[in-house]
């Protein structure tokens, strides 16, 4: 079963650049993203190198939502609390793997049970490379913490290929004054109910099911 709304893959972003976007515009540096109910949240943290400038990793923690639920704590307040980071994702610029994710700007969506981390790359990364990433949290709810960080899990890089309705060739090359520039552009994602599967429409109207568990992708 899916998810009882559909959203657009633009309504995940948060606190982002001001600048609206339109045909040629650089997609906007995410800072955060929410889950689609709101329990969920990760902070995109982009670290540049001191002496070059450039872009050394980018960092995405996720973080639960606080429902402040202790007795001492038991009041209304025109807030939102957030704990602390539960597991993140860091993506090493020098790794030539991390180059479609992170030469431009990432657009994260988080599961709504904080499970599972989906990248969608952005700009002209998908021509030679995956267009979309899937990281699995490593220690789970319930099971033993293990020692060190809980860094996500690599479940599967998924190209172009697999996600666009076989009839439809990947370009060749990237037309930024396209209003269809982004291999995502005109399309939906939303996750299954039990937050296993994301189901993305594309803009042909053609529905593709991605597996978040094994990475696998079934188009239909």
């Amino acid at each position: 079963m899916r998810c009882t709304t559909k959203i657009g893959v633009f309504a995940y972003m948060l606190f982002v650049s001001p600048f609206t976007a339109t045909a040629g515009a650089i997609t906007p540096r995410v800072k955060a993203a929410s889950s689609q109910n709101g329990s969920f949240l990760v902070l995109v943290d982009f670290q540049t190198n001191e002496v070059s400038g450039k872009l050394s990793q980018i960092s995405l923690s996720i973080i639960p939502k606080e429902d402040l639920v202790y007795a001492n704590n038991k009041v209304t307040l025109p807030a939102t609390y957030w704990s602390g980071t539960t597991w993140r994702v860091v993506l090493d610029a020098a790794d030539p793997t991390n180059s479609n994710f992170t030469s431009s700007c990432p657009l994260p969506l988080i599961s709504n049970d904080g499970e599972f981390l989906v990248l969608l790359s952005t700009g002209s990364g998908y021509l030679n490379g995956p267009a979309l990433r899937i990281y699995r949290r490593r220690d789970h709810p319930g099971d033993l913490m293990r020692p060190g960080k809980d860094l996500g899990i690599l479940i599967s890089d998924v190209p172009l290929q697999e996600l666009w309705p076989a009839s439809k060739g990947v370009p060749h090359v990237y037309d930024s004054d396209s209003d269809m520039h982004e291999w995502f552009a005109g399309g939906k994602f939303e996750f299954s109910t039990d937050c296993r599967q994301l189901i993305h429409q594309t803009r042909w109207g053609n529905t593709v099911d991605i597996n978040l568990q094994a990475g696998a992708v079934v188009r239909k």
